[in-house]
C-alpha cells in the first residue's frame, strides 16, 4: 500500500505569483523538441519505475485512460 504526503498549503502572496508565473511562461516559451534519440540502453526496472511514475499522474474521473508502449 502507497503512503501518501500530508498536503500542506504554502501561501503564496499576489505579487509572488505573478512573479513566478512570468518566469514560468519564460521558461516554458523557450523550451524546444529534441528529436535525438540516444543508443545507451537502459535496464527493465528503469523503464518500469518510469512507466509507474508517470501512471500516477492526474486524470478525469480518475479514469487514467492512458497507454504506454516501450519501444
Amino acid at each position: 500500500m502507497s503512503k501518501f504526503s500530508k498536503y500542506e498549503h504554502i501561501y503564496i502572496s499576489q505579487e509572488d505569483m505573478l512573479d513566478k508565473s512570468k518566469r514560468y511562461f519564460d521558461l516554458m516559451n523557450n523550451r524546444r523538441s529534441i528529436r535525438e534519440f540516444s543508443s545507451e540502453t537502459f535496464s527493465k526496472e528503469i523503464i518500469e519505475n518510469i512507466i509507474k511514475t508517470a501512471s500516477t499522474a492526474p486524470s478525469g474521473a480518475h479514469k487514467q485512460p492512458w497507454t504506454f508502449c516501450v519501444v
